[in-house]
């Protein structure tokens, strides 16, 4: 009985142990927050303001029912090519329990930021995080979305939305659940992953 109380501990131990190397968030170093906080602002403030424009255009050229279609076909694409032309980014996703795109589901990481902005009273300041996962050393920028009042065009309550427009969105994106947001609202966050800046 001994023996086995020490196998069930010693494996509970390995488990979190393996649970707990998957990664390891850390404060940054005070010196080089500037330079980072400012590589992920920039770039986090590129990709909405590119994706916004994109939606004002969509929209004045063929309503809403436009808008979804661009979004469906050009959002991920203008995301990776501002990552790809963003010195010192690494990645730059838009994530949020509600996502509308599976490709934009949060990972591990996420959820735990996920977490501490919905748990907070105000979630308008951006967060940044020092990532420790396996061998990778890097850093994670985390800028708050909210709801805007273009956005509940396609993001607000069903109920009270174009009900062509619900149908559109339930064809291009079958497992949505990016609906039912008012004005204000957290919607999400855009993720900047930085590498280095030396």
């Amino acid at each position: 009985m001994h023996n086995l109380k020490f196998i069930i501990i010693l494996f509970m131990i390995t488990i979190y142990n393996c649970k707990e190397s998957e990664f390891i968030l850390q404060e940054v170093d005070p010196a080089s927050k500037p330079a980072i906080m400012n590589a992920g602002h920039q770039s986090a403030n590129l990709l909405v303001v590119t994706l916004k424009s994109k939606v004002i255009e969509a929209i004045g050229q063929g309503g809403a029912l436009n808008a979804v279609t661009v979004c469906n076909k050009q959002g991920l694409i203008l995301t990776d090519s501002i990552a790809r032309h963003t010195r010192h980014v690494l990645n730059i996703r838009r994530t949020s329990y509600k996502y509308r795109n599976p490709k934009n589901r949060p990972d591990t990481i996420d959820r735990e930021v996920l977490n501490s902005f919905v748990k907070a009273d105000k979630a308008d300041k951006p967060r940044l995080y020092r990532v420790i996962q396996g061998d990778s050393l890097y850093y994670r920028y985390y800028q708050p979305l909210k709801i805007g009042g273009l956005c509940v065009t396609c993001h607000g309550k069903p109920e009270t939305m174009d009900k062509m427009l619900v149908e559109k969105i339930k064809q291009v994106y079958p497992g949505d659940m990016a609906q039912g947001y008012g004005v204000g609202d957290f919607r999400g966050v855009v993720c900047v992953s930085i590498e280095e800046i030396n």
